[in-house]
């Protein structure tokens, strides 16, 4: 990788870190992309990261920490209550996958 895109790789993981939208990195690195490495796995991974998180932004890892601490409680409850043919709710619906 070369140093522009090593830096848009590091602006690319700043900004995920902090949950800001990240299409402008993105087109960073897609601009070195052209002409370097045409169709590249990094050009593929780039073009299927999800519209939402390319305009929006995504949770930070303390977000998705509080969603999880927040549900926790609730999850353990339902995953104890049995069911027909043993295992809490969640154990059975994960069977059924």
């Amino acid at each position: 990788m070369n140093l522009g895109a090593q830096g848009g790789a590091l602006a690319l993981e700043d900004t995920l870190s902090k949950g800001l939208p990240i299409q402008k990195e993105i087109d960073m690195l897609q601009t070195y992309l052209e002409g370097i490495h045409q169709d590249s796995m990094l050009d593929l991974v780039l073009s299927s990261l999800p519209e939402e998180a390319r305009s929006s932004g995504t949770d930070t890892v303390q977000q998705l920490n509080q969603t999880f601490n927040t549900l926790k409680g609730a999850l353990r409850h339902f995953s104890l209550i049995p069911r027909p043919g043993g295992g809490g709710i969640l154990a059975h619906s994960l069977a059924h996958i």
